[in-house]
């Protein structure tokens, strides 16, 4: 079967981009040198796709199409400047988390001497990672409380920055998911210039997620143990200047329909406050000093 009439096949279950990145996943399968773009997939319409490729890629359409999440049946997800492993245990990095990575950086573009951040939450890593990759000077120390996506991140830092990344991203794992702040306020940590966090804060009883995202990604990473949606937020206004400097900064993602609300609380705690919209201008990132 010729690559155009594989794609026009594989259209009738889900949409074309996913069907042109299905293909490319597995044409670059074992393929070290010389990756298939979408450019060249496209410009090489004509070309034949074994038998054994093409019955792999029909399987994992059928999978798509069942609504298991394109980045699961790829493995990867472009974010910043890198593409990133993702798994089940990771959530899939979203645009709007690019905003609170722009934030940071441009917050610090013009900084030539070390600096030190936490994040609390790694995940997969993107946020630490894509810091690293920009400031040579930075050291990162982040909390985690899933061992498997420590496993996850651990794999993007080698990739991303090389084998010698312990250096400057340290890792606490955190037992208590409700605790994340315990392991950094119990050690003797130098204060921090930033501390940027994409908690858990999503209300398990409303409509502010979808069904694929409840039923393939991980509820650890979604909502906060105790049901408070806004527990983590609380902890961070409470704990946070602790760990600052007194020129540092507090960088959150927030849900945009509770933004005021949380605003309100960390003013209320005696933080200067700033809200930066999202593209589609809601309010996604708060910055705190």
């Amino acid at each position: 079967m010729k690559v155009r009439d594989c794609l026009v096949e594989l259209q009738q279950s889900i949409p074309q981009n996913e069907a042109e990145l299905l293909l490319i996943h597995i044409l670059n399968q074992g393929q070290e040198n010389l990756r298939l773009s979408r450019f060249h997939l496209l410009s090489e319409s004509n070309r034949e796709i074994s038998n054994s490729d093409v019955q792999a890629v029909r399987n994992l359409a059928l999978k798509r199409s069942q609504g298991i999440p394109l980045q699961h049946l790829t493995g990867v997800q472009f974010f910043g400047e890198h593409e990133y492993k993702v798994s089940s245990a990771v959530l899939i990095p979203r645009p709007e988390t690019e905003i609170l990575l722009r934030e940071v950086l441009e917050a610090f573009e013009e900084r030539s001497k070390p600096m030190r951040g936490l994040e609390v939450g790694l995940g997969s890593g993107i946020l630490s990672i894509e810091l690293l990759s920009h400031f040579p000077g930075l050291n990162m120390l982040a909390t985690e409380v899933s061992e498997n996506a420590i496993r996850v991140a651990r794999e993007n830092a080698e990739v991303i920055l090389g084998k010698g990344y312990p250096a400057s991203l340290d890792i606490i794992r955190v037992l208590d998911p409700n605790e994340v702040l315990e392991g950094v306020l119990s050690s003797a940590v130098p204060q921090f210039d930033f501390i940027l966090s994409n908690p858990p804060y999503l209300k398990k009883s409303s409509q502010e997620v979808e069904k694929q995202v409840l039923d393939y990604e991980p509820s650890g990473a979604l909502f906060p143990e105790n049901g408070n949606p806004s527990h983590f937020y609380e902890k961070l206004a409470c704990d946070s200047r602790r760990l600052l400097g007194p020129e540092g900064r507090l960088f959150l993602e927030v849900p945009h329909e509770r933004s005021e609300e949380i605003v309100s609380f960390f003013q209320l705690k005696g933080w200067k406050t700033e809200l930066r919209p999202d593209l589609s201008g809601r309010p996604r990132v708060l910055i705190c000093r």
